[in-house]
């Protein structure tokens, strides 16, 4: 099958010492990769034009919009793949990982080039200031030459993942990462290319990521093996990794809706109000660390053991991912609550900039614990194929409740707590919506499991 030292069969062994050991190297690749980008903020907020930290900030929403319109189709071949490598099914596997792989081909190009087209009106329509969207328009053209090879990792890492393979991609990111700080202390400090050179070294960066990721994809064994001539689109992994895919996108694309109204709302309050919004988001993300890393230990080890038929083993280990999740988030938040002053200060000394950086932190991690549990529940029900499921409700719960505040609230009370507050509520409600549906699938696959096996 897919023998390697690199890969861990979450079928077998004790339970915590296997999911500990899949998301360490998740909890170590993102924190390394955000502790990175801080350093990038920090070289901006200091070195570069003072707008080009706001300038930067007013694309995140759009750019996170545009990569998960095809981001989700990872979590389809990561939920197909891990299943068939559960079930050490050689040929459907063989099957999935090379559509998936035609699939960030030819999706990156289409991607790329729509983009591109979109940017600057998608700048306008969210009402970006006058003085920074021409710096934002240039930072997305260019770095969305990027994108092919963002999809190239995101698929490949999440089949390296299937196989229980997170090391991999951590050792990827770091190289990435190291790379993007050099170049950007290099653009940005010696060169004084601001906007332009920050744009550069993410595609460059970017460039590194994919080739690292396709190489290894190359080198794997058996079944596992990407092999260049056999990358085509298969009509029946095609509509799996759709059917699994396309909720997952829809709901990640919901999210980077409701996150654009939001930045729209929030651009509202100047560029100051933005480059605070961009500096804590930067904290927050190392917050959201945890919450990530046991997301995909439910989804992956969800799907392996469903692929294996071991239901018992899939509740258990659900429990330990919900319960390490919520702890780890909550742990998160009160920490960075705490010492969110001096970790802002390492963006920028401007003390306004803080003061706006701070009514986010406050507000967001007041319940943080709640996306940790929300995040566990979402990835157990993917693995286990509930992809529609999930997203019907998340998006009820998540885009509705905070479109409902920007619509029906915030016109009446005008204020960024307003909007920050909106996140934690909604992750409460969809963690809830959410647990309900997955202890339903829970019991209705262990009563398919007893009629199958029935105690004589």
């Amino acid at each position: 099958m897919a023998a390697n030292k690199y890969n861990i069969d979450m079928t077998q062994g004790s339970l915590l010492p296997k999911l500990i050991q899949f998301t360490l190297p998740l909890v170590a690749a993102s924190s390394l990769q955000l502790i990175f980008h801080a350093v990038d903020l920090m070289v901006i907020g200091h070195f570069a034009n003072p707008r080009a930290l706001a300038a930067i900030g007013a694309t995140s929403a759009i750019n996170s919009m545009l990569v998960t319109l095809f981001a989700g189709i990872a979590v389809g071949s990561n939920v197909l793949a891990a299943r068939y490598f559960g079930a050490k099914d050689h040929h459907k596997l063989h099957l999935t990982i090379h559509t998936s792989a035609a699939f960030a081909l030819w999706g990156g190009i289409a991607l790329t080039a729509a983009a591109i087209l979109a940017a600057r009106p998608l700048l306008q329509l969210m009402d970006t200031p006058p003085e920074i969207i021409s710096q934002s328009t240039l930072y997305l053209a260019i770095t969305f030459f990027g994108l092919p090879f963002v999809l190239f990792y995101n698929i490949g890492a999440a089949i390296l993942r299937a196989f229980g393979n997170t090391r991999q991609p951590l050792y990827f990111l770091i190289a990435s990462a190291v790379l993007k700080v050099l170049l950007n202390l290099f653009f940005v400090i010696v060169c004084k290319f601001d906007i332009a050179g920050v744009a550069c070294a993410t595609i460059l960066s970017q460039i590194l990521l994919g080739g690292l990721t396709l190489r290894a994809q190359l080198r794997c064994v058996g079944s596992a093996r990407l092999r260049w001539k056999h990358i085509h689109f298969e009509s029946s992994s095609l509509k799996e990794i759709l059917k699994l895919g396309i909720p997952a996108s829809m709901q990640s694309s919901s999210y980077s809706i409701s996150n654009v109204l939001i930045q729209s709302a929030i651009n509202s309050f100047g560029p100051l109000a933005i480059a605070g919004n961009t500096a804590a988001g930067g904290i927050e993300g190392l917050a959201h660390v945890g919450s990530q890393a046991f997301y995909q230990a439910a989804l992956t080890f969800s799907a392996q053991n469903h692929g294996a038929g071991k239901i018992d083993r899939v509740c258990k280990g659900i429990q330990i991912c919900i319960a390490a999740g919520a702890v780890i988030s909550g742990g998160c938040g009160l920490l960075f609550t705490r010492f969110g002053e001096p970790l802002l200060q390492i963006f920028t000394s401007d003390p306004e900039i803080i003061r706006y950086g701070m009514i986010k932190i406050h507000c967001l991690f007041s319940l943080y614990f709640t996306i940790g549990i929300m995040e566990a529940i979402a990835g157990s029900l993917r693995g286990l194929g509930y992809s529609t499921s999930s997203m019907i409700t998340t998006v009820t719960g998540v885009c509705g409740l905070r479109i409902a505040c920007i619509l029906l609230v915030f016109p009446h009370i005008r204020t960024l707590e307003c909007l920050y507050y909106s996140y934690p509520v909604s992750w409460t409600a969809v963690a809830i919506l959410n647990g309900t549906l997955l202890w339903f699938v829970c019991r209705k696959l262990k009563q398919k499991q007893l009629k199958k096996c029935p105690i004589s």
